[in-house]
């Protein structure tokens, strides 16, 4: 009695758990059989589904990779056509041979390895993804929302930007998740705004710049569409704004860079 359409083979096939003649007599099977060929396709697929659930890939990356399989794939259940459940003609009479299996096999493994690769990278490039300091990620969100910390009038007046035709819109002194800080906000007639953070200690968003300004350690990166530079060494000075180049005239002026 054949067992080619027993739902018990199928899934045994799909876990790996048919043992080795089985398995080959299956393959044969597959080639000539619509049905298997296409519950075998929408059962990897689901398999598939699964484990993109369990750590999602990102969707140019997932196309990537699979574009890469199908390419190395010059015959096997993986086709495109086994998802609309047809098996092209010229796989008809084909029989599953020890070379073609060979070819499948190392074409499968070279495949695999690229996708261990490329899936290593994203997690290293996760990993290593520079976290923005706790100071930087509180002045981001107090710009949004457009308060400065604390409520102590600084002790010094906050710098002259009169020259880029920006007026002092507020400030306060007190502290940056721990750090202690002046802040000053500005705005011009357009409705632009700045906020510029001096600190008499260094700010630790130089080792995060996404983009190095000059030879004296400035940096400027962005964050939740929020320009933040970073003055030179010794780092005691952030101006942040949504115009990146009004970021840079004002810490041009002001002599931050």
């Amino acid at each position: 009695m054949r067992r080619d359409h027993d739902d018990a083979t199928i899934g045994a096939y799909l876990a790996g758990e048919l043992p080795d003649r089985a398995r080959e007599a299956f393959e044969a099977h597959l080639l000539t059989c619509d049905r298997c060929w296409a519950e075998v396709a929408a059962g990897r697929r689901g398999r598939e589904l699964v484990h993109l659930a369990r750590d999602p890939v990102p969707p140019d990356l997932a196309a990537r990779l699979a574009g890469a399989v199908v390419a190395e794939q010059h015959v096997g259940p993986h086709h495109d056509f086994a998802a609309e459940g047809r098996i092209p003609a010229r796989l008809r009479g084909l029989r599953h041979r020890r070379t073609g299996g060979a070819r499948r096999f190392w074409a499968l493994a070279t495949a695999a390895l690229a996708l261990v690769a490329a899936l290593g990278a994203m997690i290293v490039d996760r990993d290593t993804a520079a976290v923005p300091a706790p100071q930087i990620a509180v002045a981001v969100a107090g710009y949004h929302d457009g308060r400065l910390p604390g409520t102590t009038i600084p002790a010094r007046p906050g710098p002259d930007l009169s020259a880029l035709r920006l007026s002092g819109a507020g400030a306060s002194a007190g502290d940056l998740a721990g750090q202690s800080v002046s802040g000053y906000a500005y705005r011009d007639d357009t409705g632009r705004r700045l906020i510029i953070y001096v600190s008499d200690e260094p700010f630790p968003v130089s080792t995060q710049a996404e983009n190095a300004i000059g030879s004296a350690g400035a940096g400027m990166m962005r964050l939740d569409d929020v320009v933040v530079l970073c003055s030179r060494r010794p780092h005691t000075a952030l101006v942040l704004g949504d115009d990146e180049e009004l970021v840079r005239q004002a810490a041009t002026t002001l002599d931050l860079i």
